[in-house]
Protein backbone atom coordinates (compact mmCIF):
# COMPACT_ATOMS: atom_id res chain seq x y z
CA UNK A 1 0.00 0.00 0.00
CA UNK A 2 2.84 2.49 0.86
CA UNK A 3 4.33 1.88 -2.23
CA UNK A 4 1.01 3.02 -4.50
CA UNK A 5 0.34 6.11 -2.29
CA UNK A 6 4.10 6.90 -2.84
CA UNK A 7 3.58 6.77 -6.43
CA UNK A 8 0.03 8.60 -6.57
CA UNK A 9 2.20 11.38 -4.32
CA UNK A 10 5.33 10.94 -7.08
CA UNK A 11 2.57 11.07 -10.20
CA UNK A 12 1.26 14.25 -8.79
CA UNK A 13 3.71 15.95 -8.00
CA UNK A 14 5.18 15.44 -11.15
CA UNK A 15 1.98 16.62 -13.03
CA UNK A 16 2.35 19.86 -10.81
CA UNK A 17 6.01 20.20 -11.77
CA UNK A 18 4.94 19.89 -15.18
CA UNK A 19 1.66 22.66 -15.24
CA UNK A 20 4.50 24.70 -13.49
CA UNK A 21 7.25 24.28 -16.35
CA UNK A 22 3.85 25.07 -18.35
CA UNK A 23 3.34 28.33 -16.98
CA UNK A 24 6.92 29.38 -16.65
CA UNK A 25 7.30 28.75 -20.36
CA UNK A 26 4.43 30.38 -21.62
CA UNK A 27 4.97 32.99 -19.43
CA UNK A 28 9.01 33.48 -20.42
CA UNK A 29 7.04 33.41 -24.26
CA UNK A 30 5.23 36.50 -23.56
CA UNK A 31 7.91 38.69 -21.97
CA UNK A 32 9.86 37.72 -24.84
CA UNK A 33 7.52 38.38 -27.33
CA UNK A 34 7.22 41.87 -25.27
CA UNK A 35 10.91 42.43 -25.36
CA UNK A 36 11.28 41.86 -28.61
CA UNK A 37 8.66 44.36 -29.41
CA UNK A 38 10.51 47.04 -27.67
CA UNK A 39 13.78 46.66 -29.20
CA UNK A 40 11.84 47.00 -32.30
CA UNK A 41 10.91 50.37 -30.78
CA UNK A 42 13.84 51.10 -29.89
CA UNK A 43 15.87 50.83 -32.95
CA UNK A 44 12.88 52.72 -34.72
CA UNK A 45 13.52 55.75 -32.32
CA UNK A 46 17.64 55.44 -32.87
CA UNK A 47 17.01 55.49 -36.73
CA UNK A 48 15.06 58.46 -36.02
CA UNK A 49 17.45 60.19 -34.03
CA UNK A 50 20.60 59.59 -35.83
CA UNK A 51 18.43 60.34 -38.85
CA UNK A 52 17.61 63.86 -36.65
CA UNK A 53 21.40 64.01 -35.78
CA UNK A 54 22.91 64.08 -39.66
CA UNK A 55 20.20 66.63 -40.22
CA UNK A 56 21.36 68.69 -37.52
CA UNK A 57 25.14 68.01 -38.38
CA UNK A 58 24.14 69.44 -41.76
CA UNK A 59 22.17 72.20 -41.06
CA UNK A 60 25.77 73.34 -38.11
CA UNK A 61 27.90 72.60 -41.51
CA UNK A 62 25.64 74.99 -43.61
CA UNK A 63 25.88 77.75 -40.63
CA UNK A 64 29.21 77.38 -40.29
CA UNK A 65 30.04 78.07 -44.34
CA UNK A 66 27.59 80.98 -44.43
CA UNK A 67 28.95 82.53 -40.71
CA UNK A 68 32.59 82.18 -42.57
CA UNK A 69 31.44 83.91 -45.43
CA UNK A 70 30.18 86.43 -43.26
CA UNK A 71 33.81 86.98 -40.87
CA UNK A 72 35.17 87.20 -44.86
CA UNK A 73 33.66 90.31 -45.51
CA UNK A 74 33.80 91.75 -42.96
CA UNK A 75 37.36 91.02 -42.76
CA UNK A 76 37.93 93.25 -46.53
Amino acid sequence: MDKGIDQNVILQAIHELSDQIKSVEKNLSERMSELESRMEALETRTASLEEGQKEIKEQVRKIDKKLDILNRSSEE
